[in-house]
């Protein structure tokens, strides 16, 4: 046995490692671990039995004196001998620091919470101290530990929901504990964000401090192509989540062909549909890699849209499922917006025809979010919907009322001036697209769908335990496991697990039925109807 505490500086990297057991006796230091927690209790430290195990068990054709010397010899090859100054120089800093009573014990932390849970994986212990109500650090809630118990209520409320297909009665008694547990849930201008990052992006040094979401949109070399499909545009637009070919209008026309100004003065239209997405110069080649120059043509087109005769169309969101190499709808048109700033004529076509992803949201020090108050007033409707919880003092008319609100301001945060959209407009949404008994749950979870836009991990998590919006994949759908027209289920693993990770990766494929299949649904997703 090799023991006590060491570190050291190799290549760079700081290396800590404490005890080494070459061939120990398991039984025997298991005993002399077991220690009695009342016996020492009041030095403020804890004897604890960790999973360990020799390393002869792995190094069978090394004895214990050859792994001394490979030891010694692994880091830098030679013996460092401290010379007489430096070894008093050690005892010094030994008995005037580390052998005091206040290093070893007196400084032990008192706490005013303490928890303490037993998991297969080992035993975590959580002590806090709450002194004067804050915590530096902080990079969330800035120390307001208030704001922490309602996100924490608030995530609860948002996992008990995801269980109302595996488990309804354990949903409503997990929903109705975050209501009721101390602090509440969220309350209006609660936003659960990481707001500190300092846009760096060094890839020489392995250095990325960004939004990740928003390094994506933007593309590695600058070049964005995030585009609303249909489904998303059309929902917002026209109150229909489908494709262009799909939506029939009240003369028996269709989007996608026998097109008619008067389409694009939807009264369902969202707000957000153009806020959300733009209308910008797509090949422009006086902004090649530099997204944030690019020529708005939003306005420009659609006024056109809007006040235009005949059967011209300005904008037409993309398919779902094409990629960059399939064929798009294709429309053409002239512009005097890029007359005006190039003097060229150039006919605006393509991508610039199709909307796309608000540069708001391709700036790369924008907030990371966790949850939103919009979303705990979209959750307490449905449960209140579901099971007319009596701790929800308010209706389901008025939490979806306060959720649609407050989800078209939440978008400020990514642009103050960008993103606003007037109050007005809120309310002339809201009286146009009132909660309708029967469609509750429908109409709570597509508006959860539009809000996650910017949490695509918890959409694709909310899709599948509510059922909506109602998906398909396309015909032309580019995956591996899709081919017999069910949609993605679950995310895949990892290619690392298979190599750091093999005997757990390897059980978890085997319980797929024998490949990592993302079209096996989670435990929670019960419903394979969609």
């Amino acid at each position: 046995m090799q023991t006590g505490n060491a570190q050291c500086v190799y290549n760079n990297k700081v290396m800590h490692h404490g005890t080494l057991l070459f061939s120990a006796d398991m039984s025997q230091m298991a005993g002399a671990l077991n220690v009695d927690e009342e016996k020492i209790k009041s030095k403020g430290i804890k004897s604890v039995r960790a999973r360990v195990c020799n390393l002869s068990d792995y190094l069978p054709d090394m004895d214990v004196t050859e792994f001394k010397s490979y030891l010694e010899n692994c880091v830098e090859g030679k013996k460092t001998v401290f010379s007489p100054e430096q070894i008093k120089g050690i005892e010094k800093l030994r008995d005037e620091k580390y052998s005091t009573w206040e290093w070893d014990y007196g400084v032990s932390k008192e706490y005013d919470r303490r928890s303490k849970k037993y998991f297969p994986f080992g035993t975590v212990d959580i002590s806090l101290s709450a002194d004067g109500g804050s915590a530096d650090g902080d990079l969330i809630f800035k120390g307001d530990y208030q704001k922490w118990r309602r996100f924490g209520n608030s995530l609860r409320l948002r996992l008990a929901l995801r269980l109302v297909q595996a488990d309804a009665n354990t949903a409503r008694t997990q929903a109705e504990a975050a209501i009721n547990n101390v602090g509440g849930v969220m309350t209006s201008g609660d936003i659960a964000m990481f707001n500190s990052f300092s846009d760096i992006y060094d890839p020489g040094h392995g250095e990325y401090r960004r939004n990740a979401l928003a390094q994506i949109w933007q593309s590695v070399d600058n070049s964005p192509s995030p585009f609303l499909c249909e489904t998303l545009f059309n929902y917002m637009w026209y109150g229909r989540a489908e494709s262009n070919d799909n939506i029939n209008f009240e003369d028996g026309k269709k989007l996608g062909s026998n097109w008619k100004p008067e389409y694009a003065k939807s009264s369902k239209k969202d707000p957000r549909t153009f806020v959300i997405s733009r209308l910008y110069y797509h090949d422009d080649p006086h902004a090649q890699k530099q997204p944030f120059k690019r020529i708005d043509l939003t306005d420009e087109l659609y006024n056109k849209q809007v006040s235009g005769s005949g059967t011209t169309r300005y904008f037409v969101p993309v398919p779902k499922g094409r990629a960059w190499y399939d064929s798009w709808p294709w429309l053409m048109a002239s512009s005097s917006t890029i007359k005006e700033a190039y003097n060229e004529s150039v006919a605006v076509q393509g991508g610039s025809c199709h909307p796309q992803l608000n540069n708001a949201f391709l700036k790369t020090n924008t907030p990371g979010i966790a949850m939103t108050y919009a979303e705990t007033c979209f959750l307490l409707a449905e449960a209140k919907v579901r099971w007319n919880i009596a701790a929800i003092a308010e209706t389901p008319e008025d939490l979806y009322n306060t959720g649609v609100n407050e989800a078209i301001r939440f978008l400020k945060i990514y642009d103050e001036k960008a993103l606003a959209i007037p109050q007005s407009e809120i309310d002339s949404y809201l009286a146009a697209n009132p909660l309708t008994a029967g469609t509750e749950v429908e109409q709570i979870n597509m508006q959860l769908w539009i809000l996650h836009l910017t949490n695509p991990f918890e959409a694709f998590a909310n899709w599948r335990r509510s059922g909506f919006p109602k998906l398909t994949p396309p015909s032309n759908a580019y995956t591996r496991d899709a081919k017999d027209g069910k949609m993605p289920r679950r995310l895949s693993y990892p290619i690392s697990e298979s190599l750091y990770n093999a005997v757990n990766y390897q059980e978890a494929i085997e319980r797929l039925g024998g490949r990592d299949d993302w079209t096996k649904p989670v435990w929670w997703d019960k419903n394979s109807t969609y």
